[in-house]
């Protein structure tokens, strides 16, 4: 986008996009870098406050994998020339996709489902469906299993680790080498490699994120009261839903619970108000647990100061996906700024750079910065400046209508009963602190099914869904005994 702006502003004329093959990229590796049919379209509108005139700069790939391109002048043809190369490196980096065509990507297929909540917001959730499965001599596991992702991602976060794919033995391998096996090797991909072991992986959608951000009533485009919602909106009304829908769907009794960050919090939260809920949860895997935040070390930490402002505008708090996916491409892609975008990542999660492949930074950056609400920021704010786990602080006077005291309550973590609770947990986590994750640990009154530190220094948050060890450090112990 940067650089059709760049080019208009040289050649200073109007550039129009249209009709004739300039080049052409073979058809089926377009599948790899753009949507599931192949086909891809981008247009901007210039306007002459910002110095050019106006115009549209836009383009169009096919499936049949052609290009068209038309000048009015010389000059334009210039620009095109220009923006010709910058549209081949878009077409020669990887493209971003959806979950359903990252699915799709690894040869498993994707069910889309929509659950309404109890408060009226509509999340969409995935579900990996394995058809190769029969062929693996490997069963379905008893129970459904659920992976929830953190803050400013989505379910995307779990599906672009490491490339791999599943053949028609339903043998699951990944680039890196390794063939899945369930046991001693492991891949690590999380979504996939357990799907591959016979689990029914679904994956939701946190209410505010691009996914998810449909109301029974209330438009997210037009009414801030849709994003006026917190932690505990997030935990007493999404996880319950999601959880009875595939109870129902899947005649279940109970569902394995894998949260990362956020989504060990909202996990948190809600055995804390609802502790009878512990019966459909067995277990509850917490990755980079989040609760207690005072004594976290991540660059987040300098937007506390906004709590104030966060928590008197609710509306959304992201980068759009069009912007995120140009940043990702023609930004983090760039190879002279791609570890600058990696400096970025390590400042939020902590410095291992022995662990995260660089190869995958731009597709990382392409499917960061998912929309939130200001109001979930706000709360996030005051976990670190107050150092305690509790609800959303709205101003004495509202507390007093929504708590009926001027200070909001804690999460009462001493009224969880559940014993199938795990944590994950590394020692260089930036935001899920290990000093914050023993205090979460000294709060519960009950055994912890597992409580491991990953034995690798260097260990941080972001690995937990995207390090290159992960099958081993990570996904071998969740698969757990055989």
């Amino acid at each position: 986008m940067s650089f059709c702006i760049f080019t208009l502003l040289i050649v200073g004329t109007r550039l129009v996009v249209s009709s004739r093959l300039l080049f052409d990229i073979p058809g089926p590796p377009l599948k790899e870098f753009m949507g599931g049919n192949g086909s891809m379209t981008l247009s901007i509108q210039y306007w002459p406050r910002i110095g050019v005139s106006q115009g549209v700069c836009g383009l169009s790939v096919s499936k049949h994998s052609t290009l068209h391109l038309r000048a009015h002048n010389s000059r334009a043809l210039i620009a095109i020339t220009i923006l010709n190369k910058a549209i081949k490196h878009l077409l020669l980096k990887p493209r971003p996709r959806a979950t359903p065509q990252l699915i799709e990507s690894r040869g498993f297929q994707p069910e889309t489902h929509t659950i309404t909540t109890a408060d009226g917001y509509i999340l969409r959730v995935f579900r990996i469906v394995n058809r190769q499965l029969r062929n693996s001599g490997r069963r379905l596991r008893p129970r459904p299993l659920v992976l929830w992702h953190g803050v400013a991602v989505t379910s995307d976060s779990w599906l672009f680790s490491t490339i791999g794919a599943i053949d028609n033995r339903g043998l699951y391998r990944e680039n890196n080498g390794i063939l899945n096996d369930c046991d001693r090797n492991v891949t690590s991909t999380l979504a996939f490699t357990l799907s591959a072991c016979g689990y029914d992986v679904w994956l939701p959608n946190t209410r505010g994120t691009h996914y998810s951000q449909d109301h029974i009533t209330l438009n997210s485009n037009r009414d801030s009261r849709y994003w006026q919602f917190t932690l505990t909106e997030m935990a007493v009304y999404d996880i319950p839903a999601v959880v009875r829908y595939i109870l129902q769907i899947t005649n279940s009794d109970s569902v394995s619970y894998i949260g990362h960050s956020l989504g060990t919090a909202q996990m948190f939260a809600l055995l804390s108000l609802v502790p009878d809920f512990e019966q459909f949860i067995k277990p509850f895997i917490a990755l980079a647990p989040i609760a207690y935040l005072g004594h976290i070390e991540s660059i987040g930490r300098l937007g506390v100061p906004l709590e104030p402002i966060l928590r008197s505008f609710p509306g959304p708090l992201g980068i759009p996906v069009p912007i995120a996916q140009i940043i990702g491409i023609f930004v983090c892609g760039n190879e002279l700024l791609v570890n600058l975008c990696a400096d970025i990542f390590y400042a939020i999660n902590g410095y291992d750079a022995q662990n995260f492949n660089r190869s995958i930074v731009p597709i990382d950056a392409a499917h960061s910065g998912a929309s939130v609400s200001t109001w979930v920021y706000a709360h996030l704010a005051q976990l670190v400046v107050n150092k305690c786990f509790r609800q959303f602080d709205y101003g004495i006077t509202q507390n007093r209508r929504h708590y009926g005291q001027a200070t909001p309550p804690s999460y009462p973590l001493c009224n969880i009963t559940s014993r199938n609770i795990a944590l994950f947990r590394g020692l260089n986590d930036l935001l899920a602190d290990n000093m914050d994750v023993s205090l979460l640990v000294q709060q519960l009154s009950v055994p912890l099914l597992d409580n491991y530190i990953v034995p690798d220094p260097k260990w941080n948050h972001q690995d937990f869904q995207l390090g290159t060890y992960q099958g081993y450090f990570v996904n071998e112990r969740v698969l757990g005994p055989k």
